[in-house]
């Protein structure tokens, strides 16, 4: 039976143990994702201020992004142990390849040790040093990336006992006097290291006096065997001089040294963070056809079914449309609607597990979906944890989920029509947590759409602080929580309340969709598709989540994935009608295609689902057109007053004038634009750095004094998710941010419990 640690960790399997604690292969319920999960020795915890250190130390490491660095995700404390979980590399150490087979060829070594110059520049770039560059800490991953791993580590290791960070071997000579570490101390250990790949050999040996004695005795390392290239060893000695003011300088510098002997051929895509393991089993849910018109009673149904399942130990659920689903799962269940609700999930094998056939009314949903789910568990032999709220009386649980199916589309209409049914089935049910928090969080979605006046946003903010005070263990609470916040354009407080929703509620795609775009657009983009690919696992009728995919692949360049998504995803019809599209398409530089869609009679591209004004949509076009001239002062006068009761809503009005006015090559209204934006909250940074139309005026440094504002966002972000926490507890404080009398905002504490 798997074991699980705080209801959030399920412990597949050991993968080592050191002196720090036991590394698992973990399968994290909150991120549905398999990861390294470090437990560290409770012994070390009770020294003194060890574990308050190591999550200093940790939460420094994770500012490192860079695909030859593992990720570490997150740093807390569950069931009184303290933890930190990463990237999970499949592959073995150098330390474990030197070991087996010794001295590597010359160009593999070269390649080994380019790679983690590459991510020691990363690292050197946000001020982390790694003082502990050996070969048992890079990693050899399966499909040939090189990962060095452990930043940070070392110092917290040996912090208690007092004692040097590093390993003596690789260890710079004024590292091991106790200077304070520079980058030059990992140079230094770069080159032991390269040392040993072309050699063979260690570089020293013996007792850790005997290794420091040593290494002040040699200026440098030399390599004299003929089949290595004089070049080659005299860059290992200059790597490896004993007086750092004679070492070569910078890992950048390094890299370049080495730079004649790499391999030019392309750099291999980043693989996506494995999402499964062969210790968790597979269920696929295959919702009811789209044409049946009482298919919101089976998706309501594939949801509690969802939600129960997610919950049982070693499951991992996902719908069948998804790219990755397992053609051969544990169970795959079906539903199908006539007079009746027909759940049928049978195994790999074609046999049937479970058959349960349900009447078709929505009293019965939540007490079918416990039924299937209770039976599933049983014949798969896993643990079914019973966590569901008394059925609602028939009438109300026909408002409810009607209005849950309306809010899930885009649009004004569909989710005005929400907010009403919400508000009949409350008149019916007035103290019911399930309707108090779905209608907070449908109107904090209704903001973005009505933009004459902030009355929507009070409103909105009235309706999440009485679900807040009410019900907030509820995940439609805090998403609600998470949306104001944006619209108040503080998006680290909106992040902090959609990971709280996400510990509540690990089911909810809403929380995840959110939370992935939020990470999407502040560049963080691997956290953000394993995000945004757990909501569409969850509801794949989440069309935004479509665009904002499409959107992050055309920020990278990758048209051919952008047009795999839009195709299929989207659709052709909605491609050339929608404002989105007319945006992707002059990225792409077709600003005549762009201003065709916006400039359409009908209004297609202005619809409600884009939550922008038709008259605004049409400007731009008429400034694609040729017309900025005619079109600058009001868009500036926009910018400057957008009049928008949603910071976020406002902000993205004023990036868009940014844009086309970069497109235009009028980088001074650019500038002033995106100075708005920011005054907004703006914290869009993977646009701010990657969109194609502001390529001159970027190349120009026309944004250089706003992007470490945009950038601050970004890590705030992070600290948001992954800050130290006694893992997300639910008596943490939250925030929610309201207007000051000055016109700006105010952050207000209050504990919810």
């Amino acid at each position: 039976m798997i074991r699980t640690l705080g209801g959030r960790f399920d412990l597949l399997s050991l993968l080592g143990e050191g002196g720090m604690g036991a590394v698992w292969r973990a399968r994290d319920r909150e991120l549905d994702e398999v990861v390294a999960l470090k437990l560290i020795r409770p012994e070390l915890s009770a020294i003194g201020d060890m574990v308050k250190r190591f999550r200093s130390e940790v939460k420094l490491a994770r500012r490192v992004t860079h695909r030859h660095v593992a990720r570490i995700f997150e740093v807390g404390t569950l069931e009184g142990v303290a933890f930190f979980t990463m990237e999970l590399i499949e592959g073995g150490s150098l330390g474990a390849r030197l070991r087996l087979g010794g001295r590597l060829p010359w160009r593999e070594a070269v390649t080994v040790a380019a790679a983690i110059l590459d991510g020691l520049e990363a690292a050197h770039a946000v001020g982390v040093v790694h003082r502990d560059v050996k070969p048992d800490n890079i990693l050899l991953e399966h499909g040939g990336r090189v990962v060095l791993t452990d930043f940070g580590i070392a110092s917290a290791r040996t912090a208690a006992a007092g004692l040097l960070a590093g390993t003596p071997v690789y260890m710079a000579p004024e590292q091991a006097a106790g200077e304070p570490p520079t980058p030059a101390v990992d140079v230094y250990s770069v080159g032991v290291v390269l040392y040993e790949m072309l050699t063979g050999a260690a570089a020293f040996a013996g007792t850790p006096p005997e290794i420091f004695e040593a290494k002040r005795a040699r200026e440098a390392l030399e390599i004299t065997l003929p089949d290595v290239e004089a070049a080659l060893a005299d860059v290992v000695r200059r790597a490896t001089a004993r007086d750092a003011a004679r070492r070569v300088r910078s890992a950048h510098e390094l890299r370049g040294l080495l730079g004649r002997w790499v391999d030019p051929g392309p750099v291999p895509v980043r693989p996506a963070r494995r999402r499964s393991d062969a210790a968790v089993r597979d269920v696929v849910i295959v919702p009811p056809g789209e044409s049946e018109p009482r298919r919101y009673l089976g998706d309501a149904l594939c949801e509690h079914l969802v939600s129960r399942l997610w919950q049982s130990p070693g499951l991992r659920v996902v719908a069948s449309w998804q790219p990755n689903a397992p053609a051969a799962p544990a169970a795959r269940v079906t539903l199908t609607i006539d007079d009746a609700i027909t759940v049928s999930a049978r195994d790999a094998g074609e046999q049937e597990l479970v058959r349960v056939r349900l009447p078709a009314a929505a009293d019965m949903v939540q007490a079918g979906a416990s039924a299937v789910a209770s039976a599933l568990a049983a014949a798969l032999g896993v643990i079914d944890e019973e966590r569901t709220a008394p059925e609602l009386p028939a009438e109300i649980a026909e408002l409810y989920l009607q209005a849950r199916m309306k809010a899930r589309r885009m649009g004004r209409t569909p989710v005005n029509e929400a907010a009403a049914l919400f508000e009949q089935a409350l008149e019916l049910a007035p103290d019911d947590g399930r309707l108090i928090s779905a209608r907070a969080m449908t109107l904090a979605r209704k903001v973005f759409y009505d933009r004459a006046d902030d009355r929507a946003l009070r409103i909105a903010e009235e309706a999440t602080r009485d679900a807040l005070a009410r019900c907030p263990d509820r995940g439609e609470t805090q998403i609600a929580a998470g949306q104001v916040a944006l619209h108040r354009g503080d998006v680290g407080a909106a992040a902090h309340h959609l990971r709280r929703a996400i510990a509540r509620a690990p089911h909810a795609a809403e929380a995840h969709e959110w939370l992935g775009r939020i990470l999407l657009e502040a560049g963080h983009l691997e956290e953000g598709i394993a995000r945004v690919e757990t909501a569409l696992s969850l509801d794949p009728r989440l069309e935004l989540v479509h665009w904002e995919i499409a959107r992050a692949y055309a920020l990278e360049g990758d048209w051919d994935r952008y047009d795999l998504i839009a195709r299929e995803l989207i659709g052709q019809n909605r491609l050339s009608s929608t404002a989105w599209a007319a945006r992707f398409e002059s990225w792409r530089g077709h600003h005549e295609r762009a201003r065709a869609i916006l400039g359409g009679g009908d209004g297609g591209a202005g619809s409600g689902e884009s939550g922008l004004p038709l008259e605004f949509l049409r400007r731009i076009g008429a400034a694609y057109a040729g017309d900025w001239a005619g079109q600058r002062d009001g868009f500036l006068a926009l910018a400057a007053a957008p009049g928008q009761a949603s910071a976020r809503r406002a902000s993205m009005l004023c990036q868009l004038v940014a844009e086309v006015a970069a497109a235009l090559g009028d980088t001074a209204a650019s500038v002033v634009a995106l100075e708005h934006a920011i005054g907004h909250g703006f914290f869009d940074l993977h646009w701010l750095d990657r969109c194609p139309l502001l390529d001159a005026a970027r190349d120009a440094g026309a944004f250089a004094h706003l992007r470490p504002l945009v950038a601050a966002r970004s890590a705030r972000i992070l600290e948001a998710l992954y800050g130290d926490s006694p893992s997300h507890g639910a008596t943490a404080d939250t925030m929610m941010a309201t207007p000051s009398g000055d016109g700006g905002h105010s952050l207000i504490e209050s504990t919810w419990r």
